[in-house]
């Protein structure tokens, strides 16, 4: 039982199983489907038997920490841009590109009008949408000012900014396009260089230029076989480590398994 606890996998693998028998027993058509579809995460497993492939997933997950730091900027620098285009374009009428799918009448439809020009979706028409002045549009919702208007009496009206348009489309296509998404781009090519140097490079059996990851886990998998589970050894057990500890660590010769009788050395040595 101790296995299925030390080893997620094995546990999935108990999962996957009886969720499938379940589903067979029952007829439960759907139960039968999901169980079927978690199956596919044994890819995973499969990819991380695969050196390159394993470094690479262990990399991405230690950099989600720095990944969440430039997603975080990233939420924030587009977060001014939505709030600066509600206030100047929130009011201005549909146009070409402007409409239902595409404009800054609120915050969440301002991100993801900021999304799309970021993305190249005809932002040069949002553009020139934006720029819409009168007699094409109403400057101001008054009385006063639209002749046989008899609505409530605005401040505002549906006219966009010619002044504030170009800046602003050329400010978010130029920071939010070509300077954040260059620099998320960026960490994550540092971030693959790494791997790639770590996985091309030759593994150091003298450790002159460090441990391999690999060579690290040989370590711990043999510190493992004499702690009992409680990361202390008893200094009785000393020689005995050493002995199984490849070199240059320990005493045991590269390519050679560890000797077959010292888990009764470490047994009795434990014991004085």
């Amino acid at each position: 039982p101790g296995s299925f606890v030390d080893d997620l996998w094995k546990a999935f693998d108990l999962f996957v199983t009886v969720s499938g028998g379940l589903g067979l027993m029952s007829g439960d058509r759907m139960l039968t489907l999901e169980s079927k579809a978690f199956r596919l995460l044994r890819i995973i497993r499969l990819m991380r038997m695969v050196k390159p492939v394993r470094v690479i997933l262990e990399t991405l997950v230690q950099s989600l920490p720095q990944v969440m730091n430039i997603l975080l900027l990233l939420f924030l620098v587009y977060s001014m841009f939505a709030v600066v285009a509600v206030q100047v374009f929130g009011t201005t009428k549909y146009g070409v590109r402007l409409g239902p799918t595409a404009n800054f009448e609120s915050y969440p439809y301002a991100m993801a009008t900021i999304w799309e020009t970021i993305g190249g979706d005809e932002w040069f028409e949002l553009m020139y949408d934006t720029k819409v002045q009168w007699p094409e549009c109403t400057p101001v919702f008054a009385p006063n000012d639209i002749y046989d208007y008899e609505g409530p009496a605005y401040s505002f009206g549906d006219c966009g900014s010619a002044i504030v348009s170009n800046p602003y489309f050329f400010a978010t296509i130029l920071i939010g396009k070509h300077v954040m998404l260059t620099l998320f781009i960026g960490m994550i090519l540092d971030n693959f260089s790494f791997i790639l140097d770590q996985v091309g490079s030759p593994e150091d059996k003298d450790w002159k230029t460090g441990a391999s990851p690999e060579q690290m886990q040989e370590v711990t998998d043999c510190f493992k076989l004499f702690d009992n589970k409680k990361a202390t050894l008893s200094i009785y057990q000393l020689p005995a480590l050493l002995a199984a500890m490849p070199r240059p660590i320990g005493f045991r010769d590269h390519g050679h398994s560890i000797d077959p009788c010292f888990e009764k050395r470490k047994t009795f040595e434990g014991e004085v």
